[in-house]
Parts: C-alpha cells; sequence; structure tokens
C-alpha cells in the first residue's frame, strides 16, 4: 500500500517543533504506522542535520535508545528554551505591522505571538483586536477602525 502523504524534513526556519512533532504524529496515524514503529518515523524524518543534533544531545545513549516521547523533549526543550509568560506577552503587545507586511500575514503573526501567552480565550479575542488596530501600519485604515462601535 502507497503512503498517505508525505513528511518534509523538519527545518526550524519553516515550522516550530510541536508543529513539526504533529505532523509526524498525523503521518503515522494516516499510515497506520505500528505503536513501536513512531519513532523509527519520526527519527527517519529528522533529516542527517537534525539526526546528528539529536544523536549529539542524548550521547553517551542513541536515540535508538530512547522512547519516542524522550526525543520528542530533548529536541523540544532544544528548539524552544522556556520563556517568561511575561516575555511572550511583551512580545505580542510590542508587535507592529510592518510596511512591506501584509495584513494578512500581520493577523498570522500576532495569533501566532498570543498563542504562548496564556491568555483566556475572551480575553485573546479582544486583545487581538486591540493589538491589531494599534499595530496597523495605515494610518488611514486605523484611524477608520477607531471610529467604529466595535471593529
Amino acid at each position: 500500500m502507497a503512503a498517505v502523504g508525505r513528511i518534509e524534513l523538519f527545518d526550524p526556519c519553516q515550522e516550530t517543533f510541536p508543529r513539526y512533532v504533529k505532523r509526524v504524529r498525523n503521518f503515522s496515524a494516516a499510515n497506520d504506522v505500528a505503536a513501536g514503529k513512531h519513532k523509527f518515523v519520526f527519527l527517519n524524518s529528522l533529516g542527517r542535520k537534525h539526526y546528528n543534533l539529536l544523536s549529539n544531545l542524548v550521547t553517551p545513549e542513541s536515540p535508538e535508545d530512547k522512547i519516542l516521547d524522550e526525543l520528542v523533549e530533548v529536541l523540544t526543550t532544544h528548539f524552544q528554551p522556556s520563556t517568561s509568560v511575561i516575555a511572550k506577552q511583551y512580545s505580542f503587545h510590542c508587535r507592529y505591522q510592518d510596511s512591506t507586511e501584509s495584513i494578512a500575514d500581520f493577523v498570522v503573526g500576532l495569533k501566532k505571538l498570543i498563542a504562548c501567552c496564556q491568555y483566556k480565550p475572551a480575553v485573546q479575542s479582544i486583545l487581538l483586536r486591540d493589538r491589531f488596530v494599534c499595530g496597523l501600519a495605515h494610518k488611514a485604515t486605523r484611524k477608520r477602525l477607531l471610529t467604529e462601535d466595535n471593529p
């Protein structure tokens, strides 16, 4: 049976490590990979560069000697060192639209930042709206939004 989909190699410049792990797990589920083989699908999909990195991070053991959750934890710690919540919230509140950035990309950037801020969902929507309006590069659009009752 042919594989359903494919897994691109992990590229930290293109996606977060947790999102990559989700893609690998989705691939394994879609292809009915046996539970004992999930780790090997994961290791194979890392690519040479990141497999070597993982090997160095778990030395003197081998990645094959670890369980999948341990490998994921090691790489998550490496690629996403913990940042304080207040630092994440600060980054969100300091976000402005770049002059060459589309509104859609600006919104995606805001959503990506607020996802890490640990705000309650009801508060998130209000803060997203406010940061969107305050951070818009186009002054005329911002001015028009500020005249609306609830933009």
